[in-house]
């Protein structure tokens, strides 16, 4: 905090950020909070002094409060958290009173996107008729230079929120800035976010066409040049919006992409083709022919056709093949009649590379033959798995068989690069084989750390850890066990984490289910289904619990593990129900077991069915009944 700022803003600061942090962990009515809540009040009153209110303006990096300027580690995590929920300046009368504070304070508290959702910190202080706390939310225009998902999240406000006077200007910003945005979160991730699609869609469907276009023709150039766009549901969704696109217009997004400093392959081309229906891109293939012609640019032609050689001269590619490959020869001087085929050259090259690895012997030209190779696996790596499981069955048979050593530092190189290469994968399947071939990493175990913490991983990556670093298992947990809030990254870690299928796997589930939320708790079991086995040791805490949901997710697990069937079924019903204290408890484990079918169960079921007194007879007669649907099961 700012050290020339008087101690009364110091204090005031200190008991705003404190006040947050018991409105997120007590109860509305806990003592705790309500002390904080009037210590904060304490602190309002002492600044306000004769005046009216007191003013806080959020900055990027600091607080003002009343012209002082506070700029301490606290004061920024203050500003942030403000900033995160679109406040840009926050008044608060010298009449509101503890209770108006205490909503105020539990609303701020609120997940942002669930603020956002709902309109905004500022539509939700009118609905609760906070009158004595008003707020300016920050301008959509400011927030277009900003970076990470922080501004997606705005957006989906932005763009839900009802019409009003100045969102015309707002829908004419994002149009305009719709390009820098992608360029910075990348295509995939922005339609990737479910509010921002939907909200997207709603403008392009609503606002006046010529909105709609500019904005359509700025996703097919991003979608030219990347070939991506994430999830099927998201090119359904798609497909439809491309229809508003005439011919012409799509022509010209085309030309666009051609003429810019994009790499376009087959991928994007193809996916590209998917949106747009067959019937107007034979239009646009003569629209485009047209514009390139009326252009009189020899560099539009050649690197138009560049691009359409390197493809396929397949489905959609040879439609504009026939109308521009011919035509474009006309913009410079006469020249063969042959077609560059790029990608026919690369996989030769990439091919040569390996006849070279492989016949080669001598050390020296060995190591120049594997720089080369390594170069080749930084380029669209995640398509090449092929190619790396032969280099890997080459570089086997030279070092086992051939007995040719390969330097440490080539080992280094094409191996460090593939592994690093491994973090991004969204489909590593198709790279398995690396499990067997890889004995020792090239890269410290806190590299893997570091991707890890951040949400790089996949099922492969966990393999490859438990495969390198065993003895580094508690590290991985205190990873997980610093994320066990976060339910997104959980979900993730848990289902590739189950994938791995290695034994480590159990205490690492065992671990966050003893540290987690009743939720955390739920989800580690609903992911133990996808593990090889399960311990009994582990399974008798939940069967144990008090809690329905976990007893019922627990005994499924059970009744999937042959193993642990008998001792679920002694744990749920080898119960004294002395003068029916545990009747509800039996109750309710008796419909787990009409629900979850474990042949263990039945002799318990019979035995229960026969209980005398009349305490059990609601016991008996729910028995009986279920025991019947188990003698009707077939085998």
């Amino acid at each position: 905090m700012n050290k020339e700022s008087p101690q009364k803003y110091q204090d005031f600061a200190k008991s705003f950020k404190a006040a947050l942090t018991n409105s997120s962990i007590y109860f509305s009515n806990h003592p705790v909070f309500s002390h904080s809540v009037e210590n904060l009040k304490a602190k309002i009153l002492e600044i306000i002094g004769q005046k009216t209110s007191l003013t806080i303006e959020v900055k990027p990096e600091s607080l003002i409060v009343d012209e002082q300027v506070l700029e301490g580690k606290g004061d920024q995590e203050l500003a942030n958290f403000l900033h995160l929920r679109r406040i840009k300046r926050l008044t608060i009368k010298s009449e509101a009173t503890e209770k108006d504070l205490s909503e105020f304070l539990l609303l701020l508290s609120s997940n942002p996107k669930e603020i956002l959702t709902q309109g905004g910190i500022k539509k939700l202080l009118q609905t609760k008729k906070i009158e004595n706390v008003a707020l300016d939310e920050l301008d959509y225009s400011s927030l277009l230079r900003g970076d990470g998902t922080r501004i997606k999240d705005v957006w989906s406000y932005l763009l839900s929120s009802q019409p009003s006077q100045d969102r015309s200007s707002k829908d004419d910003g994002f149009s305009s800035s719709f390009q820098e945005t992608v360029d910075k979160f990348g295509i995939k991730e922005v339609l990737e976010d479910d509010n921002l699609l939907r909200n997207l869609i709603s403008i392009i469907q609503t606002k006046n066409k010529e909105k709609a276009k500019e904005i359509l023709k700025k996703m097919g150039t991003a979608i030219l040049k990347t070939g991506k766009i994430g999830r099927v549901e998201s090119r359904e969704k798609l497909k439809k919006l491309f229809s508003f696109l005439s011919s012409e217009e799509l022509a010209d997004l085309i030309l666009d992409s051609f003429n810019s400093k994009a790499t376009i392959d087959q991928s994007s081309f193809d996916l590209f083709s998917f949106l747009i229906p067959s019937e107007v891109h034979e239009k646009a293939a003569m629209a485009l022919s047209e514009k390139v012609k009326n252009n009189n640019s020899k560099i539009n032609a050649e690197k138009i056709k560049n691009i359409l050689s390197s493809l396929k001269k397949e489905g959609i590619v040879s439609t504009y093949c026939k109308h521009l490959l011919s035509d474009s020869s006309s913009a410079g001087p006469p020249k063969a009649n042959f077609v560059f085929d790029r990608k026919h050259l690369t996989d030769n090259y990439r091919l040569t590379l390996l006849d070279l690895f492989f016949y080669e012997k001598k050390p020296l030209r060995l190591e120049l033959v594997l720089e080369k190779i390594t170069d080749e696996l930084k380029i669209d790596f995640p398509k090449k798995s092929e190619y790396i499981e032969k280099i890997a069955k080459i570089y086997k048979l030279k070092q086992n068989k051939e007995k040719i050593e390969i330097s440490l530092n080539s080992a280094k190189k094409i191996w460090g690069e593939t592994e690093k290469n491994i973090f991004s994968l969204q489909n590593p399947n198709q790279f398995s084989f690396l499990t067997d071939f890889l004995e020792k990493s090239q890269l410290e175990v806190g590299y893997y750390l570091s991707k890890i913490e951040r949400g790089q991983f996949n099922e492969l990556v966990f393999k490859l850890f438990f495969r390198f670093f065993p003895d580094q298992l508690g590290r991985l947990m205190e990873v997980a066990a610093a994320k066990k809030d976060n339910s997104g990254y959980l979900k993730k870690f848990l289902v590739d984490l189950a994938k791995a299928g290695h034994p480590l796997v159990l205490e690492i589930f065992k671990n966050l289910y003893s540290l987690g939320s009743f939720q955390v708790k739920v989800m580690v079991l609903e992911q133990l289904k996808d593990c090889a086995e399960c311990s009994q040791d582990f399974l008798a805490v939940p069967l144990r619990s008090r809690n329905f949901i976990l007893r019922k997710k627990a005994a499924a697990l059970a009744a999937k593990f042959p193993g642990s069937r008998e001792k679920a079924a002694k744990m749920f019903f080898d119960l004294p129900n002395i003068l029916g204290f545990k009747s509800n408890l039996i109750l309710e484990n008796i419909e787990i077991a009409a629900e979850i079918y474990n042949p263990a169960v039945e002799p318990f079921l019979e035995k229960i069915s026969k209980y005398k007194f009349f305490w059990n007879r609601k016991v008996r007669k729910k028995a009986a009944f279920v025991l019947r649907k188990y003698y009707e099961k077939p085998d």
